[in-house]
């Protein structure tokens, strides 16, 4: 499982060291090569690389390879070394980017998954913002967790994790929500978004994304539920033989678990597209959303941590 918080700080650091600099013979920021012409090939295939001219870093980059004189220097080039099929990635997701705006930021999103261990991590980053800072308005982000003003409520299992304490459960940013379900403490298997934070026009909308980290052994279904805005109560009389609430009108969505981060998309209009797919309760209307709630349909021990919640648009 990635540990973001280790391969992050790799990565961008790498990323910071790209520009050529004096390199003492057989050295390079501390690596060990053969030869000065070694460590040369080193600093001239990161430098090709942050260009984005991949053919000279490949070559650049396979004679630094030959030259790494031990192990910690060849796992360094190494890692240089996946990061150009990550370009490859990201040139394909571009080459797109006009077309299928959504589909690209959601790839974007997964693909900087893939590649977060390596310097093309950054590029990922940078055409997620901008898709997301867009004139098209192709991604709504809607509540990131980062106003400390919005503090959740603890004693119901919902409180912020800060990345300088738990950087493995914050995915971007300062801050994430973790969710914990606490066997004591009923309300603590549901957990709202803020009043105020959820959009109350989904419909020019075709799917809700966030990123989802599942902690290990995590074996309970999710289930995401939109309810109308003039229907925020629960229904009276109406259970589910689990347990779990059904709202009068509104939209639901099942998840399966998983470990470790994932970014979760739930298609709003088109079933089977994305992670899961949300069914219509009742007169559900997506022009007319009051809320945003996840449950679990029983109780049991639970954590799950969640960050950066959007709106994508298709195109």
């Amino acid at each position: 499982m990635i540990r973001r918080s280790i391969l992050v700080t790799m990565a961008l650091g790498a990323l910071a060291c790209g520009a050529l600099s004096a390199v003492p013979a057989g050295k390079a920021q501390g690596l060990v090569f053969e030869t000065p012409e070694g460590a040369q090939a080193f600093e001239s295939g990161k430098a090709a690389f942050l260009e984005r001219k991949t053919v000279p870093a490949a070559e650049q980059l396979a004679k630094a390879r030959r030259a790494a004189k031990d192990k910690a220097t060849q796992q360094e080039v190494d890692r240089w070394v996946r990061g150009l099929q990550g370009m490859a990635d990201l040139e394909i997701l571009e080459r797109n980017l006009q077309k299928e705006p959504g589909w690209v930021y959601e790839n974007a999103q997964r693909k900087f998954l893939v590649h977060i261990a390596t310097p093309a991590a950054d590029f990922f980053r940078r055409l997620i913002e901008q898709i997301e800072n867009s004139e098209d308005k192709i991604v709504l982000k809607f509540e990131s967790f980062e106003d400390q003003a919005r503090v959740y409520d603890a004693k119901f299992g919902h409180n912020y994790v800060l990345k300088a304490k738990e950087p493995e459960h914050v995915i971007d940013g300062e801050k994430a929500l973790k969710w914990e379900c606490l066997p004591s403490q009923e309300k603590s298997r549901v957990f709202r978004v803020k009043d105020g934070r959820v959009p109350k026009d989904w419909s020019k909308y075709d799917s809700l994304g966030f990123w989802m980290y599942g902690v290990a052994g995590m074996n309970s279904r999710i289930e995401v539920c939109l309810t109308n805005e003039r229907d925020q109560a629960p229904a009276k009389d109406a259970k589910s033989k689990r347990g779990a609430t059904v709202r009068h009108d509104g939209f639901q969505a099942a998840l399966q678990p998983h470990d470790g981060w994932r970014f979760v998309t739930i298609s709003l209009k088109e079933p089977g597209k994305g992670s899961a797919s949300f069914r219509k309760v009742g007169a559900g209307d997506l022009s007319k959303v009051g809320g945003l709630q996840f449950q679990l349909p029983t109780m049991k021990r639970f954590t799950v941590y969640l960050d950066n919640l959007v709106l994508i648009k298709s195109k």
